[in-house]
């Protein structure tokens, strides 16, 4: 197989020779997606005594619907991280054509490893997360870390099944500000990232209260603008600010009790001193930092 493969790659190469640039492109493609489906062939035969061992963590930015089938043989998979993103431009090229059954394919993987994944990440800024999500009809319950990039507006049902999951994190999902409030439920919660176009754009403030979040240790926003109440975030360490905030962005801090450290990347002079006063007067324990 190996040696296959290698005559296949040096016939390739001594032809792209005589071919156009875009035709070279698509060729590339389909030697990845032969070559990636032909190891993972490999890997999941029943024989292969590595498959227990490889199978724990696999990381792949290629979107060929063969190698979504084929990963789903790897029963032992733990860890999965798909990038579905769509790249244009000279140097960052989406190999492979449009295969409008990919979602479909990949709802029947997310399904054959509903027993064995802890972690997943997807990837995804063609408007298909969402549908990726909500068709799950045997969705990865046991997750202790997820990592979803892409919109999806609102979170499917099955997010609040999620009683092991330690860590979410969410970035370019356009969340409605009630879609949050599945998360505060969740009792192995621990961290939090909402990163860049996490939540819908308006001028409402993300609102934590005495209400759910018990076990929260670790707080991540990204130009969210927030305000917490008394009683809130009780078990709260450590609070990163990155990004953009106006004046009036954060308000509350004084709340947060628990506080160890504070950690600001912002670019709101204004804002910063007003928060270095508050954790000095109400929070002096905790430590200050600015990136």
């Amino acid at each position: 197989c190996p040696s296959f493969i290698v005559v296949i790659c040096s016939s390739f190469v001594r032809g792209c020779r005589s071919i156009d640039r875009t035709t070279y492109i698509w060729c590339s493609g389909v030697l990845v997606a032969f070559i990636l489906s032909g190891l993972l062939s490999l890997l999941c035969c029943q024989n292969y005594p590595l498959v227990n061992i490889l199978g724990l963590a696999l990381t792949i930015t290629v979107t060929n619907s063969i190698v979504l089938r084929q990963i789903g043989k790897l029963t032992q998979l733990q860890k999965l991280s798909i990038d579905f993103t769509v790249r244009n431009g000279r140097t960052d090229v989406h190999i492979f054509p449009e295969d409008t059954r990919r979602t479909e394919h990949f709802v029947e993987l997310l399904s054959k490893l509903d027993s064995c994944l802890r972690s997943l990440t997807i990837l995804d800024n063609s408007n298909g997360l969402g549908q990726i999500l909500n068709n799950l009809h045997r969705p990865p319950v046991l997750l202790h870390n997820i990592y979803l990039v892409g919109f999806i507006q609102t979170l499917p049902d099955w997010f609040s099944s999620l009683n092991r999951i330690v860590k979410i994190t969410l970035r370019f999902t356009f969340l409605l500000r009630d879609a949050v409030q599945v998360l505060k439920i969740l009792p192995a919660l621990t961290q939090l990232v909402l990163g860049f176009n996490s939540l819908d754009e308006c001028d409402e403030q993300l609102v934590f209260d005495c209400n759910g979040f018990k076990g929260l240790k670790l707080l991540h926003l990204e130009s969210v603008d927030v305000r917490f109440e008394e009683g809130a975030l009780p078990n709260i360490q450590w609070l990163k600010l990155i990004g953009y905030f106006g004046n009036q962005s954060i308000s509350g801090m004084q709340h947060l009790h628990s506080l160890k450290e504070i950690y600001l990347d912002i670019r709101n002079q204004r804002l910063q001193e007003m928060l270095r006063t508050t954790a000095r007067v109400h929070l002096n324990r905790s430590k200050f930092v600015i990136a």
